[in-house]
């Protein structure tokens, strides 16, 4: 039996489907609300999507260009700047890649090679980026900076961490006593000094 929309004719196979079509498509009320900015959305995709804006998180990236993109949306947009040819395949997964520099790179990932070095510590990486991030260890400087509460950071990924204690969100929570957390190394800490549990 299937559950017909009345307004755009759409089918589904149970009711429950219609009922979030009905709510998230035709629907005025937008009952996803940033905690940030207070803006609202209708689904929760369209807010978790948002929220980046606000963490700067930037998790897809251009395999061409090493480029990086809040949306898989602004992601294919950009995909439209390169040439559409690919000539050079991966053997081990059949990628492919515009040129043979990225093609290389990318093999790292599957032979374990790490040829880009630290000259100060000579700790190896699988490509030139993790490299340049991790040249900020070395240093006083701190580029990366909380817009919501000035902390500065060497790190990008430990920025977006810290961001996430901004949401209010707790997405780790203790199996022992419910407490949660929002990092997840807080929620070790919890573990390790309130339950005496090494994680």
């Amino acid at each position: 039996m299937d559950f017909v929309c009345d307004i755009c004719c759409k089918e589904f196979d149970l009711r429950c489907h219609l009922a979030k079509h009905l709510r998230t498509v035709h629907s005025n009320t937008k009952p996803f609300k940033c905690e940030i900015c207070f803006k609202i959305f209708g689904k929760k995709t369209h807010l978790e999507e948002h929220h980046m804006i606000h963490t700067k998180e930037r998790p897809y990236e251009c395999d061409m260009c090493d480029q990086t993109y809040p949306s898989k949306t602004e992601l294919r947009q950009h995909h439209s700047i390169h040439p559409r040819k690919r000539p050079y395949v991966c053997v081990t997964c059949d990628k492919t890649f515009p040129s043979k520099p990225l093609l290389k790179q990318h093999c790292n990932i599957h032979t374990g090679e790490r040829p880009y070095v630290c000259e100060t510590c000579g700790k190896a990486f699988k490509t030139r980026k993790h490299l340049n991030d991790h040249y900020a260890v070395h240093t006083k400087e701190r580029p990366y900076v909380c817009d919501l509460c000035s902390l500065a950071f060497k790190r990008k990924d430990a920025l977006n961490r810290h961001r996430l204690t901004h949401l209010n969100k707790r997405f780790f929570v203790c199996n022992l006593c419910g407490k949660n957390y929002s990092l997840r190394t807080s929620l070790g800490m919890h573990y390790r000094d309130e339950h005496g549990v090494a994680v």
